[in-house]
């Protein structure tokens, strides 16, 4: 249940096996949190908007369901991105990954850091490691430990408060980015395996793709490649029951549904509603886990109302900027077939953990004070010419030290209901390329499950 990536993505795996599935989707359209929008000309995307290819899964998907001409690369290096310091734009150094530059003199002349923060990198692989393979500690913990306070503050706090929309105080290394635990763990140093390309963070520097046209039409594809009545729109799920060998779907409707096996395909707070009367200890774990909120809001300027230089591809915003942004990127400077001639268009977010009252807000609040923050960073000197604002309750998984043991449980649990299976944030999944790769996981477990049920139930001579 649920008709966003996961769910879609599930079901056509399931599809392609021989099976029947039903997508059940609480709104009335398909995509959840990758979905694009045509407004006054522009496209413009409502959640994520590219697609990184270390992690291959989704670009793969794209090719087989015959999106693959319509995928477009971009390079994602650092020389793309800038970041806000001393309220300014400053270019991020040459070699720079999710956590910290691997390159000396790329840092040197950036001088973004200072002598003090300097000598801390430096001494880095020095730092002695930690070896246990269960370890987990918070981003900001492994940070400090690692390469110091500077370096949290102004390369990796802002980076990944915006990526994750997460607290660096508590977000999760294991569920976040285990390879750079690992990278520890076999290599002593995390600069070390950096600079080896070992332990890189997926969700880093690199390539990155999208589609023509948007993003949102990766699951609009999906659903068209599903049978005629596969995907049930306004179908809110209001819980789940044991019923014989297999399990009854009650829809906020009335309507009832039976179904042999189920993928979990949705948030956190809506999975443990909908279980709470099929297991009580299940629906526990899950309304353990927390998901951040946050706003984009998209701005077109005409570009010759805006003086300052436009360049890379955007840029993220430290806590210590004191700004209401997390993130901004050029939409236009991305992806120029997205706008109109002359445009300038912008998509900043604001929210998550740093600012979880954001959503509180009225649409013409977050308006204003995104136009308030960009205008001394971009020279800004005229108003938009359009605004549009999205808003995502509870959509981001915040994974938090504990969860990786919470989320073994939660699967585990799932296992022994029967074919229950779990996808996207439910599998510890963040970002679209792992989404589909959960989903693709989660198909998998119930067509072995259900194949291993219908084998027990033959007669032992046709079994045979």
């Amino acid at each position: 249940m649920g008709g966003g990536v996961a769910g879609l993505t599930a079901a056509w795996h399931l599809h392609e096996a021989g099976y029947s599935p039903t997508v059940l989707e609480a709104g009335d359209a398909v995509g959840g949190l990758v979905q694009t929008i045509e407004l006054a000309g522009r496209h413009l995307e409502l959640g994520a908007d590219t697609l990184v290819t270390q992690k291959p899964a989704a670009v793969h998907l794209c090719r087989r369901i015959g999106l693959g001409g319509d995928l477009v690369f971009h390079d994602a290096g650092a020389s793309a991105t800038r970041i806000v310091l001393g309220g300014r734009l400053v270019p991020m150094p040459a070699g720079t990954n999710l956590l910290a530059p691997t390159r000396w003199r790329p840092l040197l002349q950036s001088r973004v850091l200072s002598w003090r923060g300097l000598l801390r990198l430096a001494l880095e692989p020095r730092i002695p490691a930690v070896r246990d393979a269960a370890h987990d500690e918070s981003l900001a913990s492994f940070v400090r430990r690692r390469f110091g306070r500077e370096l949290l503050d102004t390369f990796a706090e802002p980076v990944l408060a915006s990526l994750f929309l997460a607290d660096a105080e508590r977000l999760s290394m294991r569920l976040a980015l285990p390879r750079l635990l690992e990278a520890e763990r076999v290599h002593g140093s995390v600069r070390r395996a950096l600079t080896r390309g070992t332990g890189r963070p997926h969700a880093g520097t690199g390539g990155f793709a999208s589609l023509r046209g948007g993003l949102g039409r990766l699951p609009q594809r999906l659903a068209a490649a599903l049978p005629r009545g596969t995907v049930r729109l306004n179908a809110p799920v209001e819980r789940v029951r044991r019923e014989g060998g297999g399990f009854a779907v009650e829809l906020g409707s009335g309507e009832r549904l039976e179904a042999e096996g189920l993928v979990l395909a949705c948030p956190f707070h809506r999975a443990a509603a909908v279980v709470s009367a099929l297991d009580a200890a299940l629906a526990a774990e899950l309304r353990a886990l927390e998901a951040s909120s946050c706003a984009t809001v998209h701005l077109v300027f005409r570009r010759q109302d805006v003086a300052g230089p436009i360049e890379g591809h955007g840029f993220f915003v430290p806590r210590t900027a004191g700004l209401p942004l997390l993130a901004c990127s050029y939409v236009s400077e991305k992806y120029a077939e997205r706008a109109r001639p002359g445009d300038l268009v912008v998509r900043a977010f604001v929210g998550g953990a740093r600012d979880p009252g954001a959503l509180e807000r009225q649409d013409k609040d977050l308006v204003a004070q995104t136009q308030s923050a960009l205008a001394p960073l971009l020279k800004v000197r005229a108003l938009p010419l359009l605004a549009h604002v999205q808003r995502h309750d509870r959509a981001m998984p915040h994974f938090q030290v504990g969860d990786a043991a919470r989320l073994h449980r939660i699967a585990a649990r799932a296992r022994e209901l029967g074919p229950v299976a779990l996808a996207g944030g439910l599998r510890g999944a963040v970002g679209v390329p792992d989404v589909v790769a959960s989903a693709a996981a989660a198909a998998e477990e119930i067509v072995t499950s259900l194949g291993q049920r219908r084998q027990a139930s033959l007669p032992q001579a046709a079994a045979e």
